[in-house]
C-alpha cells in the first residue's frame, strides 16, 4: 500500500519575470502553489534558496545542496539548489532551488528527507519563460518508511551521531565526508532526532552560506572549504576513526542497540510507544524488551501500568519480564482501584499481580489491597490470591465483621510471609 503526501511547491532562480510581476528580472521566486505563494514561510524559501560555489571548485557536475529546515507556519520544508549554467541574460552563476513543502507527520512517514528528495528529481524551468503555474504535488511513495542503509558508515560513530541527535547542545556540527557517508549520516541524525527528541534542520554544501546559520543545526559538506565559517562549529570527519566509549544516556544506549540487534522497524515502534506514552495513550501489543520498558517508566510514570489495564491478558508476561514485578503490581493498584482491577482481571493474571505483590515482602500493599476488595469473592479466585488474604487475616476478618474500609494500620507491626 503507497502513502499519498500532499506537497506544497515552491520554485526560485533568476528569470526575466518570476511570480511577483513588479520585481522584475533576476533571482526571485518563479512559482509557487498557493499554499506558501505568500506570508512568513516565503521568505524563509526563498532566504534558503541561496547557492553558492567554491572558486577553486574542480569538480563536475558540481553538486546539489540539499536540506530540511521547519518553516515559520510549522510545517518543513525538504529542498534541493543546484547550478544550471547561464541565466537569461548570459550571466554565469546561476542556479535553481526547488522546494517541498509538508507538515512533520508526513515527512516521518516517508522515514527521512533523503528519501522524500530521491523520489523526485530537480524541477527544472525553462530559461526566460514566465513563471509556471504550480499545482500541490501528490507524492505517491511506499507505505512503509524505507530504512536508511547504514552499512557504508563506520560502526564507531554511532554513538557520537546518536549523541548529536539528541542533544542540541552538541550543535551547531559539521559532518565531513563523501555522499555515501553523508546521507546515511544525515539520515540517522534527522530520525532520531525527529522521533525521540527535536527534528533537526541540516543543509549540505553551504558554502558561503554563513547567513543562514540561523536556520540550521547541522552542516555537511565533502571538503571543509565547502562549509559555512560559523564560529563554535564542532567537527566530526566520518572517514577517521570515531569515538566508540559508549553514549551517556539510557536512551541513547538503547537507540545503538536496537538499530545493531533489530533495525530500524524495532526502533520505529519503539519511539511510537514512547510517544503514546507521554500522551497517556500507550497500549501494549507485546512485551517490550526490558531497556524500553524502563524508558518507558522513566518517561512516563504510571504509563506502564495504566496501558496494561487495558491489556490485562498481558500482565502475566510483563512481571515476568521486570526485575522488580512488585513495583509493577504496586503501580498497578495505584492506577485503578482494587475491586474494579480484580473483577477486569483474567484469574491468571491476577494471581501474577498476588505473587509478585508477595515477592515484595511489603504489607502496606497487601492491605491495600484487602480494605479495597469489594467482597470475600474477590480473594478466592486464585491460591495467590488466598494466600494474602490469609497472611492479613486480622484485618480482613475484621473487614467482614464491619463491612466497612479499614483504617490505615501500622506496617511496622504486620505479618511478613
Amino acid at each position: 500500500m503507497n502513502t499519498i503526501l500532499n506537497c506544497e511547491q515552491h520554485l526560485f532562480g533568476s528569470v526575466r519575470e518570476g511570480l511577483d510581476r513588479s520585481h522584475g528580472p533576476g533571482f526571485q521566486t518563479i512559482a509557487a502553489t498557493p499554499g506558501v505563494a505568500a506570508g512568513p514561510d516565503l521568505t524563509v524559501l526563498v532566504e534558503v534558496a541561496f547557492y553558492a560555489l567554491p572558486r577553486d571548485l574542480a569538480v563536475d557536475p558540481a553538486p546539489a545542496r540539499e536540506y530540511a529546515l521547519p518553516l515559520p507556519s510549522g510545517r518543513w520544508a525538504v529542498g534541493r539548489s543546484w547550478p544550471c549554467g547561464v541565466d537569461f541574460l548570459g550571466r554565469a552563476g546561476n542556479y535553481r532551488a526547488h522546494h517541498l513543502v509538508l507538515d512533520l507527520p508526513s515527512l516521518l512517514a516517508v522515514g527521512s528527507p533523503f528519501e522524500l528528495l530521491a523520489a523526485y528529481p530537480p524541477l527544472d524551468h525553462p530559461l526566460g519563460l514566465d513563471s509556471v503555474d504550480l499545482q500541490p504535488l501528490r507524492c505517491r511513495l511506499p507505505g512503509v518508511p524505507r530504512e536508511p542503509d547504514l552499512t557504508a558508515l563506520r560502526r564507531d560513530w554511532w554513538p557520537r551521531l546518536i549523541e548529536v541527535a539528541l542533544d542540541s547542545a552538541a550543535r551547531p556540527l559539521l559532518l565531513i565526508g563523501p555522499d555515501d557517508l553523508l546521507r546515511p549520516a544525515l539520515s540517522l541524525i534527522w530520525e532520531v532526532a525527529a522521533r525521540f527528541a527535536e527534528p533537526v534542520a541540516f543543509c549540505t554544501h553551504a558554502y558561503n552560506s554563513a547567513h543562514l546559520a540561523h536556520h540550521f543545526g547541522i552542516w555537511a559538506a565533502n571538503q571543509r572549504t565547502w562549509a559555512p565559517r560559523l564560529s563554535g562549529l564542532q567537527e566530526i570527519d566520518l572517514l577517521r576513526p570515531g569515538d566508540d566509549t559508549g553514549t551517556a544516556s539510557p536512551l541513547a544506549r538503547w537507540i545503538e542497540a536496537t538499530l545493531s540487534a533489530a533495525g530500524w522497524p524495532a526502533l520505529r515502534a519503539g519511539a511510537a510507544s514512547l510517544a503514546a506514552a507521554r500522551r497517556g495513550a500507550w497500549v501494549p501489543q507485546q512485551v517490550e524488551s526490558p531497556a524500553l520498558l524502563d524508558l518507558l517508566e522513566a518517561a512516563a510514570p504510571g504509563a506502564l501500568a495504566a496501558g496494561l489495564a487495558r491489556q490485562p491478558d498481558l500482565i502475566p508476561a510483563y512481571l515476568a519480564a521486570r526485575p522488580q514485578p512488585g513495583r509493577l503490581a504496586s503501580s498497578l493498584l495505584a492506577a485503578q482501584p482494587a475491586p474494579r482491577l480484580l473483577a477486569d482481571l483474567p484469574a491468571s493474571s491476577a494471581d501474577a499481580v498476588a505473587t509478585a505483590l508477595a515477592a515484595t515482602a511489603r504489607p502496606r500493599d497487601w492491605r491495600r489491597w484487602v480494605r479495597a476488595s469489594a467482597s470475600e469473592a474477590c480473594w478466592q479466585q486464585t491460591p495467590a490470591l488466598r494466600e494474602l488474604a490469609g497472611s492479613c487475616e486480622p484485618w480482613w476478618r475484621r473487614w467482614r465483621r464491619r463491612n466497612e474500609p479499614l483504617p490505615a494500620p501500622d506496617d511496622s507491626s504486620g505479618p511478613v510471609v
